[in-house]
């Protein structure tokens, strides 16, 4: 007999419906290679204020000697280089989302503020000019200068 309720055991496990597992972000994001999180560049928007008011992502933080940089095809931050001698950035450097420079980077943006702020992080900034940079690579006329958050000083700038 035991034979026969293993049969029937078997059926019944068999004759259960099978739920199908629920997509969820994680298992949708392997299937189209693309990490979980929002990708920085694509993913942000700019903002309804912009031009004036805009969002941007901070990739260094003030008084950093490490260079990061956008990764484009995770949108991850990744370490580019460690400066050397006592060169540091004197504030807080990123980029706007969704822009496109001649160089093929995001449009440039410093950020001055009090604080240092975490790479990655975004926040909302105000443009207050422009600032011509030159890089190995080559001239970024629109370097844009920001004050940015909520920064007490802000006010004075």
């Amino acid at each position: 007999m035991a034979p026969a309720i293993e049969a029937v055991e078997k059926v019944k496990v068999a004759s259960t419906p099978v739920k199908p597992p629920v997509l969820n972000e994680r298992i949708l994001s392997s299937m189209t290679r693309r990490p979980g999180s929002a990708h920085s560049w694509h993913d942000l928007e700019i903002g309804p204020d912009a031009p004036t008011i805009f969002n941007c992502v901070i990739e260094i933080r003030r008084g950093s000697k490490v260079k990061y940089e956008l990764d484009k095809k995770t949108g991850l931050i990744m370490v580019d280089r460690v400066l050397y001698s006592s060169v540091v950035y004197p504030h807080n450097y990123g980029f706007i989302p969704r822009t496109l420079c001649d160089d093929s980077d995001p449009m440039d943006v410093l950020v001055i503020m009090q604080e240092p702020v975490v790479p990655g992080c975004f926040l909302r900034a105000k443009a207050i000019g422009l600032m011509p940079m030159i890089d190995q690579v080559c001239f970024h006329p629109s370097t844009l200068q920001s004050k940015g958050g909520r920064d007490p000083n802000q006010y004075f700038l």
